[in-house]
């Protein structure tokens, strides 16, 4: 009776690992697309407000943007804060914390703006997931822009993003990562 029990198990078990072997698969795209990002501060600010205004339906105060660690002198710093929001977030669910961490460190901050977010809630599901590993490039560009050194602070999916651009073969690798809950 034993025996048969044993057998049986074995043959779900065996059944089990199969279709988890030969299930489908879904294909991810993680190309990324040359940045084209200015040099000069003032100019990159520029840029990203352009950008950010040529997109119908993003809520300004949820618009990628710069917190400069000094306002009246932009310029670059040691380090900068790079901030990823998380899936169906903005740059809102972690203020002040991140504007506070930057201060307290005189570094220049970055909060990106995903793909479909900061818009009406139709717009997220449009997004994929290479636009958001695109928009993490993209933004931790920025903060290399910004600093010298560059921490990336992530909520949820953002921590999850940080992890992936951290694991890919950058010239100049993150410093650190400060990772919110992160969804993985």
């Amino acid at each position: 009776m034993i025996k048969k029990i044993l057998k049986i198990f074995l043959g779900i078990l065996l059944l089990a690992v199969l279709v988890f072997i030969a299930g489908p698969r879904t294909e991810m795209d993680a190309t990324l697309h040359p940045i084209n990002l200015p040099d000069d501060l003032d100019s990159l600010e520029q840029h990203i407000a352009q950008s950010e205004a040529a997109i119908e339906g993003i809520r300004p105060s949820l618009a990628k943007g710069i917190v400069w660690a000094d306002p009246t002198h932009k310029s670059r710093t040691p380090m900068a804060l790079v901030y990823i929001h998380g899936f169906s977030g903005s740059r809102n669910e972690m203020m002040p914390l991140c504007d506070s961490l930057a201060a307290g460190l005189g570094a220049n901050l970055f909060y990106t703006r995903l793909a479909g977010h900061g818009m009406d809630a139709d717009a997220v599901g449009e997004a994929t997931l290479n636009d958001w590993l695109n928009d993490t490039n993209e933004a931790y560009e920025v903060g290399r822009r910004l600093g010298e050194k560059v921490v990336l602070v992530g909520t949820s999916m953002g921590g999850a993003l940080a992890t992936w651009l951290a694991t890919k073969k950058v010239s100049t690798p993150p410093m650190a990562l400060i990772l919110i809950s992160p969804g993985y």
